[in-house]
C-alpha cells in the first residue's frame, strides 16, 4: 500500500477565503464530490477480500483522559465481520447481505468506534447526492495544501438560523477528487492526516476527529491487506442475535452525524417572561437520517418546547451505519435557550 501524508499542520489552522458562488459549476462540483466518494469508499461488493486493523484512541471533549480501543474488519463478497472494542467494552458484528448479527453489548459504549468505521469505510454519505441538493464552493489553505471545500445544502436555512460553527462540507485537494478534511456542524471535523492507495482506492491510514481546536479521537491503521478470508468468520455464532430494533446512542454521538439543522426561534412570550433553559427530547432517528419522533422530557417551558420541536423535527442527520447498514437509533436531543445579556 502506497502511503502519503496531507501537508495540513492542524485541521483547525486552515485559512478560509469567502464563499465563491459557483452556480454555473454546480454539476462539476457534484461530479468531483461523487468521484471523491467512489475513490474513498471501501465497502463495495466488487472489491477483493480484505482485512483491516486500526488502533483507536478516544478522548474527552477537553482532549484529556484517553481511552484506547481497536477496530478490526474482514470483508468478502459484500459480507463483513467487525470486532470493535473500547476500554472494557467489545462487540462483534456480522453483516450477511443486508442482515446484521452481533454479540451482546451496548452500542453507546462503542459509538466512537462506529463513527470511525463510518469514516474509513464510506466517508461521503450517499444522502449528499439526492436530487435537489445544492452545492457551493470555498477555497481554503491548510499548511501547504490548497483545498476546494464543497458544501452540500441539504435544507435551506431560515432567516433565524444561528451559526453553529463551520458549515457541513468536504474539502478536497485543489483540482483533484482527493478527500482530506470533512467538517460537520457544531465544530466537529475529520482530518485524513495520512492516506494510502489500496485496490485503486484512497483509504485513511491516520485519521483524526477533532472538536474545534481539540483532538477528540485518533485512528491509526496497523494492517490493511488483500487476503483470502476464512468463510467460517462469516458464520453466525450461538452468542449472536439479529439486530432488528433501534440501537441507542448518546446525544454527543448523534451531534457528530448532523448534516443540517436550523436553530429554533426564541418565542416572544418566553422572552417577555424571561423563560430559559434546556429542552430535552427522547428522539428516534430513522434509517434515512430524518427525525421520526420527539418526546419532550422534564419541566421545560411549554413555549420553548413547542419552538424546539418545530425546529428539531426538520433536522437531518447522516444515517447511522453499522457495518455499512443503516439502522434506526434512539437518543436524546438537547436544545438550549438562553437570554442574551
Amino acid at each position: 500500500m502506497r502511503l502519503r501524508s496531507a501537508s495540513l499542520f492542524l485541521a483547525f489552522s486552515i485559512l478560509t477565503t469567502p464563499f465563491l458562488h459557483a452556480a454555473d459549476k454546480s454539476q462539476e462540483l457534484r461530479d468531483r464530490l461523487k468521484a471523491a466518494s467512489e475513490l474513498t469508499a471501501l465497502d463495495g461488493a466488487a472489491l477483493h477480500p480484505w482485512h483491516w486493523k486500526l488502533d483507536v484512541t478516544v478522548f474527552d471533549t477537553d482532549g484529556k483522559n484517553p481511552k484506547t480501543g481497536s477496530l478490526e474488519m474482514w470483508f468478502s463478497d459484500g459480507n463483513m465481520r467487525t470486532v470493535a472494542s473500547l476500554g472494557s467494552a467489545e462487540i462483534t458484528t456480522l453483516r450477511i447481505g443486508n442482515d446484521l448479527y452481533r454479540t451482546d453489548g451496548n452500542e453507546k459504549d462503542i459509538s466512537e468506534i462506529t463513527f470511525v468505521q463510518m469514516q474509513v469505510l464510506h466517508p461521503v454519505p450517499d444522502e449528499v447526492f439526492q436530487p435537489g441538493v445544492a452545492v457551493k464552493l470555498t477555497r481554503e489553505t491548510g499548511g501547504k495544501t490548497k483545498l476546494d471545500c464543497i458544501a452540500p445544502t441539504l435544507v435551506r436555512p431560515t432567516n433565524d438560523v444561528v451559526p453553529v460553527g463551520r458549515q457541513f462540507s468536504f474539502c478536497l485537494e485543489q483540482d483533484t477528487p482527493r478527500l482530506l478534511v470533512m467538517y460537520e456542524l457544531g465544530g466537529f471535523g475529520v482530518l485524513r492526516q495520512q492516506t494510502g492507495t489500496f485496490q485503486s482506492h484512497e483509504v485513511a491510514v491516520d485519521l483524526q476527529v477533532f472538536l474545534r481546536t481539540i483532538t477528540f479521537a485518533e485512528a491509526k491503521t496497523t494492517k490493511l491487506a488483500s487476503e483470502t478470508i476464512d468463510p467460517s468468520l462469516f458464520q453466525v455464532q450461538s452468542d449472536m442475535s439479529p439486530v432488528t430494533g433501534r440501537v441507542e446512542i448518546s446525544s454527543g454521538a448523534l451531534s457528530r452525524l448532523t448534516m443540517s439543522e436550523n436553530a429554533p426561534t426564541y418565542p416572544l412570550d418566553a422572552k417577555e417572561r424571561h423563560a430559559s433553559g434546556t429542552v430535552v427530547f427522547d428522539a428516534m432517528i430513522g434509517k434515512d437520517g430524518h427525525v421520526l419522533s420527539l418526546q419532550p422530557t422534564g419541566q421545560a417551558d411549554a413555549s420553548l418546547v413547542e419552538s424546539a420541536k418545530k425546529a428539531v423535527s426538520q433536522w437531518l442527520y447522516r444515517p447511522y451505519l453499522i457495518n455499512g447498514i443503516p439502522v434506526e437509533v434512539k437518543t436524546k436531543i438537547n436544545v438550549n435557550f438562553s437570554m442574551s445579556p
